[in-house]
This record gives structure tokens, sequence and C-alpha cells, in this order.
């Protein structure tokens, strides 16, 4: 069940991706707006899990701290999201993997193998090679942001995972990582004069669409975390991470399919016949490793 789980936060997670994507482009730049945008709906939407069951829970404090951790990989994901390609973007989700099989090595008993070795090799290699064909940014740059970004997201998944194995429910769990993720979304802006007068005014001047399309991807983002906390329930932690770096296929497909249907509404995605080649071309590489990385669990 927990590969199932995994597939629909793929989906949920992507789709949300792809419209983070669609928001930067063509509506909202700074990070903290994009994100203030996404986490006025979600906390509404978080306020609905008090009907659902208990959220106590003995680590509120450590599931906020890493919830904090992630509201900080947000903010460098809508960054990197404004120079690199969505789907390029998504290859971070492999380092991500990658870290992972070596936390749950040294924290969860799982194994570290030659296999596992092989696979990150072949991991960071496709990393390089599509970093490596971005011309306007660095590949030091990208792979520098790819392992901030990774970093930023790991401590949420451990806690999760070690929280459950720890008797916490899943419910509690999503719910405090969620609320310190969202409400450092919602309320830092708010601390800063300048940037809360940036924020009244463009409530105003913004079209319905980019709330709209804020209010969608929040949601999407939301079923995602869920859905994840959902596989970490029975999945192993490194295998619920590595199904979850199958995102960048699903995002390149889908931003194909944007781009044909709604042009004008697009994502920033290079789609010439060499991009989307090496694209592919360095996909392949990441989930050959990564397949390595799951035949040793």
């Amino acid at each position: 069940m927990w590969i199932a789980f995994s597939l629909l936060a793929v989906v949920s997670y992507g789709t949300s991706n792809l419209i983070d994507s669609v928001l930067v482009r063509w509506y909202e730049k700074k990070p903290w707006m994009l994100q203030w945008g996404q986490g006025v709906f979600m906390l509404v939407l978080l306020f609905f899990c008090f009907f659902f069951g208990d959220i106590r829970s003995t680590w509120v404090l450590a599931l906020m701290i890493t919830g904090v951790i992630a509201y900080l990989g947000d903010a460098v994901f809508f960054t990197v999201v404004d120079d690199i390609d969505i789907s390029v973007t998504n290859s971070a989700w492999a380092v991500v993997a990658l870290l992972l099989s070596i936390a749950g090595f040294l924290f969860f008993h799982e194994r570290w193998t030659l296999l596992q070795s092989l696979g990150a090799l072949c991991i960071v290699s496709g990393i390089f090679f599509v970093s490596f064909w971005h011309a306007h940014i660095s590949v030091p740059r990208t792979l520098l942001r790819f392992a901030g970004l990774a970093l930023l997201y790991i401590p949420i998944s451990v806690i999760t995972k070690a929280g459950l194995l720890g008797g916490q429910s899943y419910l509690a769990i999503f719910f405090w990582a969620t609320l310190g993720r969202q409400l450092c979304a919602c309320v830092v802006p708010l601390l800063r004069p300048a940037q809360c007068r940036i924020l009244l005014r463009s409530i105003r001047t913004l079209p319905a669409a980019f709330f709209m399309l804020s209010a969608l991807s929040g949601v999407c983002a939301f079923a995602g975390m869920f859905l994840v906390v959902q596989a970490y329930r029975s999945g192993p932690l490194s295998l619920v991470s590595i199904i979850g770096s199958t995102q960048a296929f699903f995002v390149l497909m889908s931003a194909w399919l944007l781009s044909l249907v709604f042009p004008s509404f697009a994502a920033k995605e290079l789609l010439s016949a060499q991009s989307v080649s090496i694209k592919i071309i360095s996909f392949t590489i990441v989930f050959f490793g990564l397949a390595l990385l799951a035949l040793t669990q």
C-alpha cells in the first residue's frame, strides 16, 4: 500500500511544482510572497485536522523545527525554479533519495552495499550531466543549489519516519510539521514592514488567477505531504524517497502537455529536441542509480 501512497504523492507534489513554475514565470518571483500565498490556504486546510483525530504528540517541538527548516527549503526552491527548468529542479529529489538512503543506514538499520555506492555514483553523474548542459547557469551553482535543497528537506523526512517508529500518530506528525512550515510562510513576511507593505499592495493588484493557482498548488502540496507521511508508515525511508524521485519524469511530461494545451500558462521548461533528449538521458542515468539503491533494500 505504501507504493500506491508514494506514487500518488509524486502526482500531487509534481502538480504543485508545475503550478509553482507557472506562478514564478507569469505572476510573481518573490519567494516569500509565493510562500505566503500558498501558506494561507494550507493553514485553512490544516484547521480541519482537528476534526479527524487526535493531534497530541510528545514530538511537537522537533516536528515544528523540521517544519521551519523545510520552510527554508521552500524559499530556496522558489529561487531555483526562477532560474532552472522545473523538470531539472526536480532532479534535486534524487539527491534527497541518496541522502535518505544514507540516513536509513545510519539511523534505521537499512543496508549500504557496493551496489548502493554504484547507484550513488550514477545519481551524481546524471545530475552533473543535466547541470552541465544548462549553459546559462554554472554547474557548481546548480549542484550547490540542489545540495542545499536536499539538506533542507532531509530533516522533516527523518523525523517523520523516526516519529512513526516511536509510536506517534501519523496525523499528529503531519499536523505539527506542516504547522511549523506554514506558520513561517504566513507570519515571517508580516514581521518586516517593507515586506508587509509589498504584501498588502500585491493583494490589491495581483490578478485573481494568481490566488486561484496558489490555492491549487497549496492543496496539491498539502495532499503530497499527507501522502508521504502515509507512505512512511509502512515503507522504508529510502524506497519511498526513491519512488518520489520519478517526479522529474512526471513533471517533464506534464510541462510538455501544458505547453501544448495552454501555451500562455506554460511552466518554465525548455522543450527543444536537444533539451528534452539531454533531460531524458540524464534522468535515465539518475533513475538507474535509484534502481540500484532499490535493489539492495
